[in-house]
């Protein structure tokens, strides 16, 4: 009987590895083949030694058959949770915004796209989480968020917005005026066709300025056309 190769363990540990979060065990049916040594002070584990390569690809299915089945439930489980905070927060009530439950969708939105990077509603989620994020505070994590979507998600339909919303955190959140040009610098020149284009040109010519210079421009202008 021919034992099967270090490769072929490695790639089992790594099976192993790689679905432990969504493990379950059915009715013991499935059990690790590993062993704990409590009497160690340190708890070490023992990989089973496998002589038959045709036993271990059939269990490696039977693991695959009871291990995805938990994932996908899971990620339903996951999915339930954020449209169960988004009811209750956006329901058309005029009640006190949550900001504790609104952390908790942030976080749940990042969770799901951190689990299911490949997931169509992934950069959906994380655009979701940094626009809530934005508005309750959370400046740096709203950034942190976007560029995530600038990095990972360049389809994504909503990358130009990003560009925007970075440069009005910047501005606005961070009174750093060097980046909020340079995001809204990027957004002119890379979408300039955009419907927010135009907002975005107006914001940098008056980038820094205060509100009563912006009006006493205004003023010289209205002046300047009569």
């Amino acid at each position: 009987m021919r034992k099967i190769s270090d490769n072929m363990r490695i790639n089992f540990l790594g099976l192993l590895i790689k679905y432990r979060d969504c493990f379950v065990p059915r009715n013991d049916a499935l059990h690790f083949l590993v062993i704990a040594r409590e009497e160690r002070p340190k708890q070490s584990i023992k990989l089973y030694q496998i002589n038959n390569a045709k036993f271990l690809s059939i269990l490696m299915a039977a693991i695959l058959y009871a291990l995805l089945p938990s994932c996908a439930s899971k990620k339903q489980h996951d999915a339930d949770l954020i449209n169960k905070l988004e009811k209750e927060l956006f329901s058309g009530t005029h009640a006190p915004v949550d900001k504790e439950k609104l952390l908790q969708l942030v976080d749940a939105y990042v969770s799901f796209a951190d689990k299911n990077p490949d997931d169509t509603l992934a950069a959906e989620y994380l655009f979701r989480a940094a626009d809530i994020a934005m508005n309750i505070g959370y400046s740096e994590r709203s950034i942190e968020l976007l560029s995530r979507i600038q990095q990972q998600y360049a389809d994504f339909k909503k990358v130009p917005e990003t560009f925007f919303l970075m440069g009005f955190v910047y501005e606005n959140n961070l009174n750093d005026l060097e980046k909020a040009r340079e995001m809204y610098s990027a957004f002119i020149e890379s979408y300039p066709d955009h419907e927010l284009a135009d907002d975005a040109t107006v914001l940098l010519q008056y980038l820094g300025r205060s509100p009563e210079e912006m009006i006493r421009e205004f003023e010289k202008k209205q002046q300047a056309i009569q």
